[in-house]
């Protein structure tokens, strides 16, 4: 679990370095989920059938990944008028949404361990989780291990729930936490 809780915090930190302040209410959060190139759908979906979230968590996303991502932003920036802030929110969902697909389409996961996921996880356990990633990201950026639960506990929990085996409890961990950051970035891009 020791691994799965450093492979989240580098998920989440990375997803939350594009965040800042809250956003203006915006619109057509979806935009960054279409409106690629050919070549660019061809290379995301290369490197998300490929997924590997221990390379994730050591090194982020590759820089084309990234690059590809903020492009579609400010293009859908542009084109909604989304803020500053709207924009890095947006960047932020599309990149869990990412490491999700990633999650889903590796191989790690099979359909059954997805869909147990998927049934065992409540909108309670989404919100309680938002909460624990979000104390969790606040200690990476102020350099603290200081926490009111532990993710490794809270994700445990789930991942027990849900019936996939100790052997894929990381896979299993980064599903839960791309799944919990996407209802995050949706929430605070459509609350901002």
């Amino acid at each position: 679990m020791a691994k799965t809780f450093r492979l989240l915090i580098a998920l989440a930190g990375t997803a939350l370095t594009f965040v800042g302040a809250p956003a203006f209410a915006a619109e057509n959060l979806v935009c960054v989920d279409s409106g690629y190139s050919v070549a660019d759908e061809a290379r995301m979906d290369g490197f998300v059938s490929g997924f590997d979230l221990v390379a994730w968590g050591k090194e982020g996303p590759p820089a084309d990944i990234m690059q590809m991502i903020v492009a579609r932003a400010d293009v859908c920036s542009k084109l909604y008028g989304w803020s500053d802030e709207a924009t890095r929110y947006a960047v932020a969902f599309k990149m869990a949404r990412v490491g999700l697909a990633g999650s889903e389409r590796n191989g790690v996961l099979d359909s059954n361990q997805i869909a147990g996921l998927q049934k065992s996880i409540t909108r309670e356990d989404v919100q309680k989780g938002k909460l624990v990633f979000g104390q969790m990201a606040n200690a990476y950026r102020q350099g603290s291990t200081m926490l009111t639960e532990s993710p490794d506990m809270f994700i445990g929990r789930l991942i027990l729930r849900s019936g996939v085996p100790a052997e894929r409890a990381a896979a299993a961990g980064g599903w839960i936490g791309a799944t919990i950051l996407c209802a995050h970035f949706t929430e605070l891009f459509d609350a901002a």
